[in-house]
């Protein structure tokens, strides 16, 4: 079960946020890690974007 996954990772104050969410749990956590994704290529996005701005 991915909810329970998901659960033993997040701290469990996000635990009762989480479990009234469940519907919508797998798209936060897609959503989540696709801002957190994006947050660590960023960087390397703006030195190719100054690199190719010259």
């Amino acid at each position: 079960d991915g909810g329970r996954i998901v659960a033993g990772i997040l701290p469990s104050s996000w635990v009762g946020t989480y479990s009234k969410l469940e519907p919508y749990g797998l798209l936060i956590l897609a959503l989540f890690l696709l801002l957190g994704g994006f947050n660590l290529i960023s960087p390397f996005i703006w030195k190719t974007a100054a690199l190719l701005m010259g």
